[in-house]
């Protein structure tokens, strides 16, 4: 059985955004209006629509976090540095009425910072005094941080190696290349679902989880996750009959999926939009088969019916 996990995090904290896991930046001090919000965030290419987490360094008025959580759908978590920063970023996001569903404030040690690797997808605040590389520690791979007016994006481990068929590749040797994959095994986050009522199937790349799992009925229902911090990015139902662990591939930012037996859907792997779907034509010696396997080859889609 396939567990999925992740904490909700929540952080309130306000100042500059240091971006980590999809986007980060780096943001004044004051409160922002949602105008200022947007243009920073737009500038520093941070889509507001796309879930995440916010690590807001400091605390400032709390303002920040608020409009961080009212305009963007991050999830913030403000990392204090005082007891008296703390209840000021509290009671600014439980007047707003976002107090523990979309944002938290707590007391943090900034020495390291008590966040795991890779899981800050923007990160905000005061950074004085915090080591660039404990920074770049926690920043998502496809998190954007702008520090001092700069912006620095995530990357992945040296040497990340992507599993984007079923058995790693399209010649189905289960072997990952990865050697950042290496004791000790550490649990990264925990999240929902929990379980599955047939067989499930996921594939790995850049920083991207997709795990497609059995409903009930042969119907299936593939979630994208972010693969740091386990926040999910979208979901959707997939049309029985379903297919077999195989139906599935991730290649950079598209998902391919097998779905009702004759099509493969091309979907956006950041936002679940249906980029293209590929039918086999009435007129195919094909036509009416059921796919049963898919695998990307370079620019060439295969299908096993």
């Amino acid at each position: 059985m396939l567990n999925f996990a992740y904490s909700r995090m929540k952080v309130v904290a306000a100042c500059r955004l240091i971006g980590v896991g999809t986007t980060a930046l780096l943001l004044g001090a004051a409160s922002l209006c949602a105008s200022d919000l947007q243009e920073s965030l737009g500038a520093a290419g941070v889509p507001l629509d796309r879930p995440g987490l916010c690590v807001v360094i400091g605390g400032g008025d709390g303002q920040g976090a608020v409009e961080l959580a009212q305009k963007t759908k991050f999830f913030v978590l403000v990392l204090a540095r005082n007891d008296a920063a703390c209840e000021k970023a509290r009671q600014a996001l439980d007047q707003a009425g976002l107090y523990g569903s979309r944002a938290i404030a707590v007391i943090g040690n900034t020495k390291p910072l008590p966040i795991p690797s890779g899981y800050a997808n923007l990160i905000t605040g005061d950074t004085a005094g915090i080591e660039p590389s404990e920074l770049q520690r926690i920043l998502n791979p496809n998190g954007v941080a702008i520090v001092d007016g700069k912006v620095i994006k995530g990357r992945l481990p040296e040497g990340s190696d992507d599993w984007t068929h079923w058995r790693h590749g399209p010649d189905n040797n289960p072997v990952s290349l990865d050697p950042a994959i290496r004791p000790p095994y550490l649990t990264q986050w925990i999240t929902t679902p929990s379980h599955a009522t047939g067989f499930s199937a996921g594939v790995v790349a850049q920083g991207r989880y997709a795990l497609k799992m059995g409903t009930g009925k042969l119907a299936e229902r593939l979630f994208v996750k972010d693969a740091f911090n386990g926040m999910t990015l979208w979901e959707r139902d997939l049309k029985a009959p379903g297919s077999m662990q195989s139906g599935l591939a991730l290649i950079g930012s598209t998902l391919y999926a097998l779905e009702g037996g004759n099509q493969v859907l091309a979907l956006d792997a950041d936002t679940g939009k249906e980029l293209k779907v590929y039918r086999v034509s009435e007129s195919s010696p094909a036509a009416g088969a059921r796919f049963l396997h898919l695998a990307v080859v370079g620019n060439t889609l295969c299908i096993l019916a």
